[in-house]
Parts: structure tokens; C-alpha cells; sequence
């Protein structure tokens, strides 16, 4: 294996993992808002 596929690899995973952590983060703070709404 080349340096470059493994570099590839390892950012292509990089990117995956922030991906899917900027979509939980948006998630939770949409719950939270609706919870905040409904215990007022």
C-alpha cells in the first residue's frame, strides 16, 4: 500500500466521524430546545 491510499483511508475516516458528530450535536440541541419548551 501507498502512503497516499493510506493517507486517503485515514481522511476519508477522519471526515466521516465529524460528519456524523456535527449531525448528533444538531440533534441534541434540537431536543433540548423542544424539552425546554415543553417543561416551561
Amino acid at each position: 500500500m501507498g502512503a497516499k491510499i493510506i493517507f486517503e483511508t485515514a481522511g476519508a475516516i477522519i471526515l466521516s466521524f465529524g460528519g456524523s458528530t456535527v449531525v448528533l450535536l444538531g440533534l441534541s440541541r434540537w431536543l433540548g430546545k423542544l424539552w425546554a419548551k415543553k417543561n416551561n
